[in-house]
């Protein structure tokens, strides 16, 4: 389980973004957020590819696991 944080390069993603395996995806503006539970290697480049984003990937405690995968 990893948390995705994506920050647009051009215009803010609007509540059409999908990102698949995404348990939670909370999008502001420029930037959005998603949990996702399935992470592969390729994941960041698809992703920065495909949205025109730079993409953080971050590791998260179990606390913020439970969290996210249960308020998703």
């Amino acid at each position: 389980v990893k948390r995705l944080r994506l920050t647009s390069r051009g215009a803010a993603f609007d509540d059409r973004l999908a990102i698949a395996g995404a348990a939670r995806l909370v999008i502001d503006g420029h930037v959005a957020e998603a949990t996702v539970t399935d992470f592969a290697g390729d994941t960041v480049d698809y992703l920065s590819q495909r949205h025109d984003a730079d993409v953080e990937v971050i590791d998260l405690n179990l606390e913020e696991m439970f969290v996210d995968l249960h308020e998703g």
